[in-house]
């Protein structure tokens, strides 16, 4: 099934073909016959099937987007646009965009420098945990990223769980350096101590 558009149906069961519904068809099979070289693509930001279990992808018949030459020929509709996902292309909706995108870029510039600042804080700090050990200092359980996502946010530093990245496991006494993702372009090494 084509992404982002919406095409008239042909006679299916009980229910009689769509206006124009056969002609899209037509139009579509000529199109894939004639093909040299047809490609599916899957959008990443997308759901693979709808609700019928039909793939959805974006259609490529050499190398042309299949759902571009359906809308311009009059065979299909904007899904995007009819159902407020999107917006025609005009000059006045451009403006809008390279608006829209260049207060984007400045906030995410923003979020980086602040990332940047707290990383600088954490790699300054050493985050204890006292564990209970056995013989050979051979200490009971590990520690969690949840533990370290509730010391940090003990500390003023509030970070997903998700976001701290644990090598193996904590489960020995020292000194370890554990990954923790401010943002996908701010990593910091954190130091976790474990004491008895």
């Amino acid at each position: 099934r084509f992404l982002a558009i919406n095409t008239p149906e042909i006679k299916h069961g009980k229910n009689d073909a769509e206006y124009y519904g056969n002609e899209a068809k037509d139009y579509t099979c000529n199109k894939l016959k004639k093909a040299n070289t047809i490609e599916l693509e899957f959008d990443d930001g997308s759901d693979k099937k709808d609700k019928y279990d039909r793939y959805l992808a974006w259609i490529f018949v050499d190398n042309k987007l299949l759902q571009k030459d359906l809308i311009k020929d009059g065979y299909a509709e904007n899904f995007l646009i009819k159902n407020g996902y999107a917006i025609k292309y005009t000059s006045r909706s451009k403006e809008i965009l390279d608006t829209q995108i260049e207060t984007r870029n400045e906030n995410e510039k923003k979020l980086i420098e602040e990332c940047n600042k707290i990383k600088k804080e954490l790699e300054k700090k050493e985050f204890s945990f006292k564990v209970s050990t056995g013989k050979e200092d051979k200490v009971f359980g590990s520690i969690s990223s949840k533990a370290i996502a509730e010391e940090l946010t003990k500390n003023g530093y509030k970070v997903d769980k998700k976001k701290i990245k644990i090598d193996g496991s904590l489960s020995t006494l020292g000194t370890h350096i554990v990954k923790v993702e401010l943002h996908p372009k701010v990593i910091v090494d954190l130091k976790i101590k474990l004491v008895k």
